[in-house]
């Protein structure tokens, strides 16, 4: 049986703020769970990051 990952996932409501890297190879998770959140909600992409730097830079 198939299934797409993100609906296992409760997506929080209230204001969220996603951050995901430029390259990030799991950008699709956090674009999925911006499609799927309600407003107030953001989505920030770091400048030439990927997942492990995004977590790790300082911005």
């Amino acid at each position: 049986m198939a299934f797409h990952r993100i609906t296992m996932i409760p997506i929080p409501q209230g204001k969220i703020v996603f951050i995901m890297g430029e390259h990030a190879h799991s950008q699709y998770f956090s674009e999925d769970a911006d499609e799927l959140a309600e407003e107030p909600k953001e989505l920030y992409i770091v400048p030439n990051a990927g997942h492990v730097v995004c977590m790790t830079r300082r911005i």
